[in-house]
């Protein structure tokens, strides 16, 4: 095929493609904004049993009323389609309340759709009015899903074509992205439903997403205090726990994903990434694209981390597991290179531990002793090499003021519920040796204390095949160790992975000394911050892939070539095995939820223990959002979005008084005059932890309560993106333009 028919046919298919995107673009648009209305003065009856409706397909926003007589129940849409009755979201209807607001999308029209009110033994919720109107989010993500798998489709052919890529390739190299491909959708399968497996935190992640969503809307970035969390009283979620990579999710919400889809995209772009990331250190370190593909395969796959993905749902833990190898690859370069490529590997740290930081902070927190530990591993060549170290730690911190300054000043200005706590018994949480080699068989999916037992408990192990691993090594170790020590880089590099692997294995063991280390005056509480020991597993994954990969190595070395091929296909076989077991008995027994909106979960529960609660502040009063003012204040009017909260009153009282308002009193949260601008004193109520405002005596007005950052907040956030511009353009020129320096005599000569 010549060039230009090439160029044509290319044509041809971007004209195509926009045309495509045109015709759904304008269907969209111009969709009729179906609005219906029922109860109140309608006349008409809310759809139910028997009185169900036609609806189009399409996404609704459902707002109505209600009065549940005294007893918490629930409302469920369903509608039946060609494969069957479906029911959306279990919406909890709180009878401290009087109105619900939620989202759902109907993917295909449908003659029969209706509701199920939940009863509570004789009591019948009643239905005031109903409004459903269609918000046109599903047209919205149908176009942006046509203009990714467009774009996609388009560099590809793009790649192919053009550069060739492919036919470049080596037949390894070929092999190698087919395998990563099917590694990554495989590691997947659980999420091919039309619903989500209900996991340990998918209630408060999904809600961080809609969280983090809403505050967008509402015009507030970085997010800080995220609307909906207690009844929309204020809870500081984003300030004490990074959410960074979060806000992909949550920008999706805003284009018109629902929920659960936003979760699962999620789900699939950090798997993506993992799959990616650790093929890259794996085979940076063993210097084999093959052996990459299987540290890769043996990481994403590993049991510990398909445990954290959907059993635990622990969505900043399973993001940190990212990271991980790129710290230990870019510790292990800065020790082993020259000149300037050690500041590259720095670099490397920096992005690793800030992307750790922003994601989850105990896994930070772990990062850094691990981090040391292998460090210290090196003896002289880590205290040579100590600057880079330094200098990375620096610009880390700098970095990530943004967070910190926040984190920092929270801790240190507000007591909350946790503060003042004792250290958790982590002790009680241990594992018992019986359980690290568990494989198929287990009780449920809950952690519990020792004095319970194992027999209703998660699996928690780092799996079989890296248990394995561990135990071959000790057989190279007590057979080989003499003919394997000529290598002595190579050995002393898998003796170091071992010992930290079994180091992090027994941390999370029942014997380790956890109380001992709480119990150290002064510092024991700082020594034991990490609330369930076997999150160690985590580390145990990493330092036992690298492991595995060394003890290969080592086979090649000794000529057992065929040992070799069986133990790399055992290894894939039980990771397969147990990744299939993982995901059998999760769908199996996890209930399972189609998620349109953050409107599916109650937001007084979804703080979990309340570990970010002001101190002494009862969560559970939070349903009750009316306003509170001492005698003499005379409230005209008020209304809320969220926390922005106005209210027009007056004080006749010849004194000042107090307005208590439904909002917890955290640094942020500041109240004015609308008129004047000025503050108005705002300070807690001590029995409830409540914003209350002074009114001064004869005031007359409104004053609006929002959120605002300090001041030195915002010079953190500008000091923060200061360093990561700087980091960009040295980066830029001390890398990316040497390698696109070209000579032109040069380049003319060798054409000649």
């Amino acid at each position: 095929m010549n060039h230009t028919k090439k160029k044509n046919i290319t044509y041809c298919v971007l004209a195509a493609e926009l045309i495509v995107l045109l015709i759904a673009i304008i269907a969209g648009v111009t969709k009729e904004k179906t609005v219906y209305r029922f109860g109140g003065d309608t006349g008409e009856a809310v759809p139910c049993e028997g009185n169900e409706i036609e609806l189009p397909r399409g996404s609704y926003e459902i707002v109505f009323t209600y009065d549940a007589q005294g007893e918490d129940t629930t409302i469920e849409a369903y509608a039946d389609t060609s494969y069957g009755r479906v029911y959306g979201d279990t919406i909890p209807l709180k009878y401290e309340q009087n109105e619900k607001t939620f989202e759902h999308y109907q993917y295909e029209t449908t003659d029969c759709f209706g509701f199920v009110l939940g009863q509570s033994q004789d009591v019948e919720t009643q239905i005031g009015s109903m409004t459903i109107s269609r918000n046109g989010k599903m047209d919205r993500a149908f176009c942006a899903m046509l203009i990714f798998i467009f774009l996609t489709a388009d560099i590809l052919l793009y790649l192919v074509q053009k550069k060739k890529i492919w036919e470049n390739f080596s037949q390894e190299q070929k092999n190698v992205c087919i395998g990563l491909l099917f590694l990554f959708v495989f590691s997947l399968v659980p999420l091919f439903t039309n619903y989500i497996t209900i996991g340990h935190d998918t209630r408060p992640h999904v809600i961080r997403i809609e969280g983090i969503a809403e505050a967008l809307r509402m015009g507030q970035f970085p997010v800080r205090m995220q609307p909906g969390w207690v009844n929309d009283y204020g809870y500081p979620i984003s300030v004490m726990y990074g959410d960074l990579l979060l806000y992909i999710p949550a920008v999706l919400r805003l284009i018109g994903f629902s929920l659960m889809n936003s979760y699962k995209i999620y789900i699939g772009l950090i798997s993506f990434g993992t799959v990616l990331v650790s093929y890259h250190c794996f085979k940076n370190i063993a210097g084999n694209r093959s052996m990459g593909l299987l540290g890769s395969f043996l990481y994403t796959l590993s049991f510990y981390r398909i445990l954290n993905v959907y059993a635990r749902s622990a969505a900043g833990e399973y993001t940190a597991m990212m990271f991980l190898p790129l710290i230990f690859l870019g510790i292990y370069r800065i020790l082993h290179t020259e000149g300037k490529e050690k500041n590259r590997y720095a670099l490397l740290l920096v992005i690793s531990y800030t992307a750790i930081l922003q994601s989850h902070t105990l896994s930070f927190e772990m990062a850094i002793l691990f981090s040391v530990l292998y460090c210290l591993c090196f003896g002289k060549r880590f205290w040579k090499n100590i600057l880079y170290f330094v200098k990375a730690a620096a610009v880390t911190i700098v970095l990530n003021l943004s967070f910190l300054v926040p984190f920092v000043d929270y801790m240190t200005s507000h007591a909350m519920s946790w503060s003042e706590t004792e250290v958790p018994k982590i002790q009680e949480y241990g594992v018992f040796v019986a359980q690290l080699f568990q494989t198929f068989f287990f009780g449920g999916f809950l952690s519990q204390s020792l004095t319970d037992g194992t027999n209703n408990e998660m699996p928690l192990s780092v799996g079989l095949a890296l248990m394995g691993v561990l135990i071959l090594f000790a057989w190279q170790y007590l057979a080989y160790r003499k003919q394997l020590s000529g290598q002595k880089e190579e050995w002393n590099g898998q003796c170091r992975m071992a010992v930290l692997m079994l180091l992090s294995i027994l941390m999370a063991c029942w014997f380790f000394p956890w109380k001992w280390l709480a119990n150290i005056p002064a510092i024991g509480k700082y020594l034991v911050p990490y609330q369930y020991p076997w999150r160690f597993f985590t580390y145990a994954t990493v330092f036992g892939v690298f492991l595995a990969l060394y003890m290969l190595r080592n086979m090649e070395i000794l000529n057992q070539h065929v040992l070799r091929k069986v133990t790399i296909g055992a290894l894939c076989v039980v990771t397969v095995v147990h990744a299939l077991v993982l995901y059998d008995r999760m769908l199996a027994l996890y209930s399972a939820e189609s998620i349109s909106s953050g409107a599916y979960y109650d937001s007084v529960l979804a703080t979990a223990g309340g570990e970010f609660l002001l101190e002494d502040a009862n969560r559970y009063d939070t349903y009750d959002k009316g306003l509170r003012a001492e005698e003499g204040i005379s409230i005209v009017d008020s209304e809320r979005n969220h926390y922005r909260i106005s209210v027009e009153l007056e004080n006749t009282a010849g004194d000042d008084r107090l307005l208590v308002l439904p909002l917890y009193a955290y640094k942020g949260f500041v109240v004015k005059d609308t008129q004047t601008g000025k503050r108005m004193e705002t300070e807690a109520e001590e029995e409830t932890q409540k914003l209350t405002v002074t009114i001064p005596a004869g005031y007359s007005g409104t004053v609006k309560a929002d959120f605002k950052e300090p001041w030195y907040w915002r010079v953190s956030e500008l000091v923060s993106l200061a360093m990561a511009v700087l980091i960009v353009l040295w980066y830029d020129k001390t890398y990316r333009r040497e390698g696109r320096q070209i000579v032109p005599k040069q380049v003319k000569k060798a054409k000649k």
